[in-house]
C-alpha cells in the first residue's frame, strides 16, 4: 500500500516536472525518503502544487496507514475476546484432568459416587456447560 502511494504521488510530481522528480525513478526515491522521514530540507523546500502533493502524501501515508494499523490491532483483540470464554473453559478442563491424574482409582470412584456424576443435571438455555455434572454420559 505504501509502495502504491509512493508511485502514485511520484508519478504525479514527475508529470508536473517538479525539481527532484524529473524521472519516475528519482521521484520514487525522493518520495520513499519523505515517507521514511529521511528527506533533507532541500527535498522539502517546494512551492505551490509540489507542496500540496507532498503534504497530501504525508497525510495519506502517515495518518492513513496508522489507521489501518489500529484497525488490525482492534480486530486482533476482538478475535481474542471471542475465544476468551472457550479458552478459559479449556484451561479449566485441562487443570481438572491434570489433578484427576494424580488421584488413585479408588479416590476417583469415591468422588464420582459422592458427587452423583451419574445423575443427569438439567440445563437452562443460558448455561455454558456442565456446572455440577454431566447431562448424559457419552461413550468414548
Amino acid at each position: 500500500l505504501v509502495f502504491i502511494c509512493v508511485v502514485a504521488f511520484a508519478s504525479a510530481l514527475c508529470a508536473l516536472n517538479s525539481h527532484g522528480f524529473e524521472t519516475l525513478e528519482d521521484g520514487i526515491v525522493n518520495m520513499g525518503r519523505i515517507a521514511l522521514s529521511l528527506a533533507s530540507e532541500e527535498d522539502l523546500a517546494k512551492e505551490g502544487w509540489q507542496l500540496m502533493f507532498l503534504s497530501l502524501f504525508v497525510i495519506v501515508v502517515h495518518v492513513g496507514l496508522l489507521s489501518v494499523l489500529i484497525a488490525q490491532v482492534v480486530k486482533g483483540y476482538a478475535m481474542l475476546y471471542e475465544d476468551q470464554e472457550g479458552n478459559s473453559l479449556k484451561s479449566k478442563a485441562m487443570q481438572c484432568v491434570e489433578v484427576e491424574s494424580f488421584l488413585s482409582i479408588a479416590s476417583r470412584t469415591r468422588y464420582f459416587e459422592e458427587f452423583s456424576f451419574s445423575v443427569p443435571v438439567p440445563f437452562d438455555s443460558g448455561d455454558v456447560g456442565p456446572p455440577g455434572g454431566f447431562q448424559r454420559l457419552e461413550h468414548a
